[in-house]
């Protein structure tokens, strides 16, 4: 049996979220993005990638969070 890594949360909502189309043409989340800032060397962006979808070809889509239902 596979082992599975425990799920970690994040303490802060991420800026972006990474989606991306399955084989059957679905959308996804695989990821998010939160900004980081580099101190001297600008700013850059932190990307987790927790999945990736049967048939994935490698594009993906950074796209706002969709807004939680209990708002």
């Amino acid at each position: 049996m596979a082992k599975v890594a425990p799920k970690v949360e994040e303490k802060r909502k991420p800026d972006f979220v990474l989606r991306a189309k399955n084989e059957n043409g679905f959308w996804t989340t695989i990821g998010a993005m939160w900004s980081a800032d580099l101190g001297d060397k600008g700013k850059g962006w932190s990307i987790k990638i927790n999945s990736a979808p049967l048939g994935w070809k490698g594009d993906c889509l950074a796209m706002e969070p969709l807004p939680d239902k209990d708002e």
